[in-house]
């Protein structure tokens, strides 16, 4: 954004949002300095400073993955680190992920915020989820997921598919694994960097590594 008037109009369409307090909590957070002005249909906002400049991470996923002025760099700075540097991060569900963060960096952000961040890489060819690298887990909600052999895995779903087909609950059935197996078995598939998008990944991860 540049140091001007934006009409309602304008900053609707920047912030895919109609909520103007939503608006001016997004300017606030990246930085910007402004004066409000006028209701309804002719209400303006005008930028009167421009952030300090931005680090290299942000600079860089403003360039390749379009993020706007309300994204929580913070945030996503921190949690592709640990998806792309944890050897044990990138397996878990993006429901303990979200947690994770919140309990141990004090950052809180949506699971579902985390999915679609995962998928800008997914989207542009730098990584893709690997069948052959796998991890199973009995889930609980608010617990971290305890490692379980494959073996577990497939026989709770085995017995799931086997009972549900025969009439049984599906709740009911899901509930008995659950409480069986302390936690609902779950396969958590890995992902593998491209080689043909090496050099945008190895750029990455240096930012990445130069801001930890």
């Amino acid at each position: 954004m540049e140091s001007r008037a934006y009409s309602r109009a304008e900053l609707e369409e920047i912030f895919h949002t109609s909520r103007l307090d939503s608006i001016k909590r997004s300017l606030e957070r990246a930085g910007y300095g402004f004066e409000s002005a006028g209701r309804g249909e002719g209400y303006t906002i005008t930028i009167t400073s421009l952030p300090e400049p931005t680090t290299d991470f942000e600079a860089f996923v403003k360039r390749e993955f379009a993020c706007g002025p309300q994204t929580n760099f913070e945030g996503m700075e921190t949690f592709f680190s640990l998806l792309l540097f944890d050897s044990e991060f990138r397996y878990f569900p993006a429901t303990y992920q979200a947690q994770f963060l919140k309990e141990q960096c004090n950052l809180s952000v949506s699971d579902q915020t985390l999915r679609n961040w995962k998928k800008k890489l997914i989207d542009l060819n730098w990584i893709a989820t690997d069948d052959n690298d796998c991890r199973y887990y009995a889930c609980r909600r608010g617990q971290k997921p305890s490692p379980i052999d494959p073996e577990r895995h497939k026989s709770a779903w085995r017995e799931f598919y086997s009972r549900t087909a025969k009439g049984e609950s599906p709740e009911m059935v899901r509930r008995e694994i659950y409480h069986r197996n302390g936690g609902m078995p779950r396969k958590q598939r890995g992902f593998a960097e491209n080689g043909i998008e090496q050099e945008k990944m190895q750029e990455f991860k240096r930012i990445l590594k130069k801001s930890k």
